[in-house]
């Protein structure tokens, strides 16, 4: 039967290059393997996939304009200087979920595609590229497709420090990816702790964004790359006289202050 045909290495590794390459040629090609019973066994074609629709979306014109720093431009400047139209954000949608059953399928594949010394992966590079310019564009919408999210995504525009603890190194959190209920799309830094010897922040989430007077959520993400759902076991928060007036988040943003 069609659907029993095996899928020769040398094919997969030609799809591969064509994922950078020739993306369209890549995704016709994926395409017509897609319903073979062995493509799941081979991740990598999803990794192909997600690579394709990335580069139709971004990779290719972020090449061009290499000035452009993905992670501290704005989404005015994402949008005009980049070019992301509906469709480009689109395939950049398509790329998310791709990876997202990437990771359901095969947890920590896309770590495996390192090459040896790397720290991370030019795949897991180009991932958080995608990711990035679509949460700024379209705030949210990264949690809604991975199931996850992480203050790096929400940008300088987006993720506030508390004015009592402007100067302290809330960057060693940034990339600690959490999940909650509901879809946040803005943050506030508002403490740092420590929990069996790692340090978290300790953080406000909010369904717009701009942080409002209600949060939707709190969440305390660690140094070790893990995060608890309100503050950690046996934890509780430091006791403050209450002012009379309550203070806005700093104008400083923490990620532009930064330059992350």
């Amino acid at each position: 039967m069609a659907n029993d045909i095996k899928v020769p290495d040398t094919i997969v590794d030609d799809i591969l290059d064509l994922s950078d390459s020739d993306p369209d040629t890549a995704l016709e090609l994926i395409k017509i393997v897609r319903n073979h019973s062995d493509f799941d066994k081979f991740p990598i074609l999803r990794v192909a996939a997600a690579m394709a629709y990335g580069c139709k979306g971004l990779i290719h014109v972020l090449r061009q304009k290499p000035w452009i720093n993905i992670l501290t431009a704005n989404k005015a400047d994402i949008k005009d200087e980049l070019g992301l139209t509906d469709e480009k954000l689109n395939y950049l949608e398509l790329a998310l979920q791709e990876v997202r059953k990437i990771e359901e399928g095969h947890p920590g594949y896309l770590k495996q595609c390192r090459l040896e010394g790397e720290k991370i992966g030019i795949v897991e590079t180009k991932v958080e590229a995608v990711a990035t310019a679509l949460e700024k564009c379209r705030p949210g919408r990264v949690q809604q497709i991975l199931g996850k999210t992480k203050l790096r995504y929400f940008g300088h525009e987006r993720a506030f420090v508390s004015r009592y603890w402007e100067g302290a190194d809330f960057k060693p959190f940034l990339d600690v990816f959490f999940t909650c209920d509901p879809i946040v799309r803005s943050a506030l830094m508002l403490s740092i702790g420590t929990h069996k010897g790692c340090e978290y922040a300790y953080v406000a989430l909010y369904e717009g964004v701009q942080i409002a007077e209600k949060h939707a959520a709190i969440v305390s993400l660690l140094d070790d790359g893990t995060f608890y759902l309100g503050l950690p076991p046996e934890e509780k928060p430091e006791k403050k006289e209450p002012e009379k007036k309550r203070k806005k988040a700093s104008s400083k943003n923490y990620l532009a202050k930064e330059g992350i």
